[in-house]
């Protein structure tokens, strides 16, 4: 059976991607981020600060990362690495509700079943 899974964020600041690190939790979250703080530090020096100082270094940060991810399917699970996982960036410092559209696409299986 063929599948795929596409995952669209509705809202500019909220990131999809898929990273790869044996530690998960601490390697790549606290990796991703230190990176795209570096690429695009909070501060005064941007032409646009009316909705704060994080507010124009997060639309930096999604439009680096894109805001969809489509990945595979098979047997049922997602087919990512060992150590792959799917992360939800919140680039804001306190944003706010977030809706995430998910949408999965295959063929039945040649038996028939679903």
């Amino acid at each position: 059976c063929v599948h795929g899974r596409s995952c669209v964020c509705t809202e500019r600041f909220e990131l999809p991607p898929v990273a790869h690190s044996p530690d998960l939790r601490v390697q790549t979250c606290c990796g991703l981020q230190d990176a795209l703080d570096r690429l695009a530090p909070e501060g005064s020096h941007y032409r646009h600060l009316d909705e704060g100082y994080d507010d124009m270094p997060a639309h930096v940060k999604s439009s680096l990362m894109g805001p969809s991810l489509t990945v595979p399917i098979a047997k049922g699970r997602l087919a990512l690495g060992t150590w792959q996982g799917i992360y939800l960036n919140e680039h804001r410092n306190h944003g706010g509700a977030r809706s995430i559209i998910i949408t999965i696409q295959g063929q039945k299986r040649a038996d028939g079943r679903r």
